[in-house]
């Protein structure tokens, strides 16, 4: 199919805008994608209160009794105790209604100790994915979402003609302009289909709640309670009494709970303790699924007799299915780590493809290369990009470094991350050597620190790994790897055209 020359002019701004536009910001939600794919087992490496070494079943009444004997859990307060993925320790989250701000605790699987966490860097380079921390963070990443959806579809029509040839095409010889479109189209072509899943899941996810409640406002006159009724939520639970009363230990629930299930279940992924010590609570145990795309099989108890109350309720609602698949395909919960580490190599081929894609832009523009709006798109396409690079490799690096009984331990991880980004951004600028040994210069700095890190972990264990650290170590030294190999490809300029 060959466009029209003003029709394919049009979808060419229409591509090249879209990607300039949100090359930043979605360099930063597919470079922190990558951190949050591998989110438990980073915080785990990173943490240095979660040192569990044990492999064996957790022992809830045991944490709960020394939660209860530390003066941790407030009556009422709702209680998470999580051991989901491969983490080895307990995590566990204290919910105070009175409180802003939740408690949380690594715990020893036998319950023989709790361990206030003491790096948060894992969480805020989650949260960098779809920028939580910012006001409206979510929906601007839906947003951004959606712009890349529209990169993506206006790149597969005007290139669709070529596309044969420009699958396997790459002349890195050439000059920059004509290397980076290959390198662009090449690793487009082969992420089209990951960048286009990434691109609608993200967007449905992040204006999930925006939209619903657009739906609530227009469809149901502001009745959040219909809506429920509408997407058919499950059983209404008994509401708390106010008074404090008995309940069966934690472990016979699990026990009831595996007999009430209609399959065999694998191990407790999370146990949901709302209004803690109160007569009428209820006890929510999720166990890990039995197969990919699945919605943790559940049981629902009364926590005073065991009385069943509901059984897989979630997995029953009509909208069930869509979310969970589609939560599991965004977010690899499927496949084991190899899906895992083939979504990170695809994240960074999308970094790459989002890169080139304003080399080519910049590059087409011949006659405005010596002014100030090239200049500033240029170091705006290297400084904040790598310079995330950079800020990251040296918060990892700084996690390992300070001292474990550093207060406010996790406020300084942060600030390390955002000083570093700020620093290699305004270097970035303030370098007067050429934009590619600019680039070439910060890739080699992340590259290091990256690997310094994962050195660091190392001397940090003592040399002692479990499942955790060992795949977060080996997420450190790839990352630095690609560094070293992005400044490897940054060689001088050639002056050759394309045959």
């Amino acid at each position: 199919m060959k466009l029209r020359p003003r029709t394919f002019a049009i979808q060419w701004d229409v591509h090249a805008w879209a990607g300039v536009v949100a090359s930043v910001f979605l360099f930063q939600i597919f470079f922190c994608g990558i951190f949050a794919l591998f989110r438990g087992e980073l915080e785990t490496w990173a943490d240095p209160a979660a040192l569990s070494s044990s492999e064996r079943e957790a022992d809830f009444d045991a944490i709960t009794r020394r939660l209860e004997a530390g003066g941790h859990v407030p009556f009422g307060a709702r209680v998470f105790l999580r051991r989901e993925g491969m983490a080895r320790a307990v995590f566990v989250t204290v919910i105070d209604p009175h409180e802003a701000e939740p408690t949380t605790f690594w715990a020893e699987p036998d319950g023989s100790s709790l361990a206030v966490p003491r790096s948060g860097l894992a969480e805020e380079l989650y949260r960098l994915h779809f920028f939580e921390r910012l006001p409206g963070g979510l929906e601007a990443s839906g947003v951004l979402a959606v712009g890349l959806l529209v990169a993506v579809v206006t790149g597969v029509v005007i290139h669709l003609k070529d596309l044969r040839r420009q699958l396997w095409q790459f002349r890195p010889a050439l000059r920059l302009r004509f290397a980076a479109s290959d390198g662009h189209k090449v690793l487009g072509v082969f992420g089209t289909p990951f960048a286009a899943l990434f691109g609608w899941s993200g967007a449905v996810l992040c204006l999930f709640g925006l939209t619903q409640q657009g739906v609530q406002h227009v469809a149901f006159r502001g009745d959040a309670r219909a809506v429920e009724r509408a997407r058919a939520e499950g059983p209404a639970f008994p509401e708390p009494s106010g008074r404090p009363g008995a309940r069966l230990p934690l472990n016979t629930l699990v026990a009831a709970g595996r007999q009430a299930l209609p399959r065999a279940a694998r191990d407790v992924r999370f146990v949901d303790l709302p209004a803690y010590g109160d007569a009428d609570a209820h006890v929510g145990i999720f166990f890990e699924p039995t197969r990919d795309f699945e919605e943790p099989p559940s049981v629902i108890m009364r926590a005073r007799d065991g009385g069943v109350l509901a059984v897989d309720a979630r997995a029953k609602r009509p909208l069930a299915g869509f979310e969970r698949t589609l939560f599991d395909l965004h977010f690899a919960r499927f496949g084991g780590l190899l899906t895992k580490v083939l979504y990170a190599l695809l994240a960074l081929g999308v970094c790459a493809v989002i890169v080139t894609g304003n080399v080519v832009f910049l590059e087409r523009r011949p006659k405005a290369r010596e002014g100030r709006a090239y200049r500033l798109l240029a170091r705006l396409t290297i400084g904040p990009t790598l310079g995330l690079v950079v800020g990251s490799a040296a918060a990892v690096v700084g996690t390992r470094l300070l001292p474990a009984s550093l207060s406010r331990r996790s406020d300084v991880e942060i600030g390390v991350l955002l000083c570093a980004w700020l620093f290699a951004t305004v270097a970035a600028f303030g370098m007067r050597a050429s934009d590619r040994v600019t680039a070439k210069r910060l890739a080699f700095l992340a590259g290091a620190l990256y690997v310094l890190a994962a050195a660091a972990g190392v001397i940090a264990r003592g040399g002692k790994l479990g499942t955790d650290e060992l795949i977060a170590e080996a997420v450190l030294i790839g990352l630095g790897a690609a560094s070293f190999l992005v400044a490897a490809l940054l060689r001088p300029a050639s002056v050759r055209a394309p045959p």
